[in-house]
């Protein structure tokens, strides 16, 4: 008697799986961009679900996609947070110029950074209800 023991057909499914996979290694640093190309190759042209799983032994788990979610949320605000530091810093800027434009006048001249800060800031609220494209199609 052989001891050959056939293994299963890889499906789309799975197939798909490893690539989301490699991709979450790629994007984590835990494979470099050959490498990565490599392992797609093979995980495209494998027939048996061990070809497939070969291509993943040496990889980290993948990270649970509510922790992904959560980290990406977590980077979304301390992006938008810091949008805001720079619109205080143009805020502390041009309300500068003008109290400098007011000295040199001799009294204090119409608030001109009230249009370009409040515009700014209705921007910046905006984007809390329509967030970028970048995460869409994740």
């Amino acid at each position: 008697m052989s001891d050959y023991t056939p293994t299963r057909r890889a499906t789309d499914t799975e197939r798909l799986d490893a690539t989301l996979h490699l991709t979450d290694a790629l994007t984590r640093g835990a494979l470099d961009g050959e490498e990565y190309n490599d392992r797609i190759e093979l995980v495209n042209s494998a027939r048996s679900i061990d070809q497939v799983t070969a291509t993943l032994v040496d990889l980290p788990p993948l990270l649970p996609a509510s922790t992904a979610s959560e980290e990406r949320k977590r980077d979304d605000l301390r992006e938008w947070l810091n949008e805001w530091q720079y619109w205080l810093g143009g805020s502390v800027l041009m309300v500068g110029i003008w109290g400098v434009q007011s000295f040199m006048d001799g009294s204090a001249i119409k608030f001109w950074p009230g249009v370009p800060i409040g515009i700014w800031a209705v921007v910046l609220i905006a984007c809390v209800f329509w967030p970028s494209d970048d995460h869409e199609s994740s």
